[in-house]
């Protein structure tokens, strides 16, 4: 990954870059206007998309302003499309389901991650934003905590 020195990012954060690297995917910062309006689009500090079936097919964007934080988040998905052999997730609901347990695997992190209060309510609103549109779809299966891997 090319960068600047980047102060939003720990060794913790630029650590889990360098893993992800070394798996193949490619991970950079929005260098262009479509890739910023992506992020802006997705309301997003990042973005992780599987385009095939390895890693080599699989990129995150990183925003400027990505933490610790954010680059965890992607970190968690690339783990979760690793088993799912580099694959996206293309139903909605496993989409919605996957972004809850990853989003509250985050705030099981959360000090140690240097989230703001601002950060957790984010995700939190998220989490319950994203449980509320579940059950819009009809979706009654149980939504609790699952266990972290």
């Amino acid at each position: 990954m090319q960068e600047a020195e980047r102060s939003t990012l720990t060794a913790f954060g630029r650590g889990l870059i360098d893993d992800m690297e070394a798996m193949g995917v490619d991970v950079r910062y929005a260098a262009n206007g479509d890739e910023q309006r992506l992020l802006d689009v997705s309301n997003a500090r990042a973005v992780t998309s599987f385009w095939g079936d390895s890693p080599q097919d699989t990129q995150i964007l990183l925003r400027e302003d990505a933490n610790d934080a954010t680059v965890y988040e992607e970190y968690l998905h690339i783990l979760e499309g690793r088993k799912r052999g580099w694959m996206g997730v293309r139903d909605s609901i496993e989409r919605l389901i996957e972004e809850m347990h990853i989003g509250r695997q985050v705030l099981t992190r959360a000090d140690e991650l240097g989230m703001t209060a601002h950060e957790r309510a984010d995700v939190e609103h998220t989490i319950q934003s994203y449980r509320k549109t579940l059950r819009i779809q009809g979706f009654d299966a149980p939504l609790q905590e699952q266990d972290d891997e």
